[in-house]
């Protein structure tokens, strides 16, 4: 690739990033409500929460998932049909 290629290329791609920006900000994604800013005061705040709360112990995984086979792993598969983004066009 010559040189002066190279760089047209380079340039188109560093205009485009702007407009491509611009597009993921209208994509609506999992609504998980406002944000908050992760600060000191924010983990601060997180932990005494939680200290606050009782002990409570990790449930306990089902037997039948623990008994599960390599075979039967491997044929578990992602349904689409049941995704986010069913019946958009999202690819």
């Amino acid at each position: 690739m010559l040189r002066r290629e190279f760089l047209a290329a380079l340039s188109a791609l560093a205009g485009s990033l702007p407009a491509a920006a611009t597009i993921v900000d209208y994509e609506p994604g999992l609504q998980l409500g406002e944000g908050e800013a992760f600060t000191p005061d924010f983990v601060r705040r997180r932990a005494e929460a939680m200290a606050a709360k009782t002990y409570a112990p990790r449930p306990m995984v089902p037997q039948p998932w623990v008994d599960i086979s390599y075979d039967q792993y491997r044929s578990i598969w992602f349904d689409t049909r049941n995704a986010l983004w069913e019946g958009t066009d999202t690819p």
